[in-house]
């Protein structure tokens, strides 16, 4: 078996939109998704955003 992985850059705008073209044109199984999540630190508190997504994807 061959894997493929791919990372999308998504902010938090428009995250839904870009995982969801990419999932439609992949031609191979999706395996996983995994997001990469960053810590902010804000004046009222912590938060987190995603940064990018890795896909990995079984061809």
């Amino acid at each position: 078996m061959r894997y493929q992985v791919h990372k999308l850059e998504v902010n938090k705008t428009n995250a839904r939109q870009v995982l969801e073209q990419f999932l439609n044109i992949l031609r191979g199984e999706v395996v996983s998704v995994v997001p990469f999540v960053t810590p902010k630190f804000m004046m009222m508190g912590g938060t987190s955003t995603v940064a990018f997504f890795l896909v990995v994807e079984r061809v």
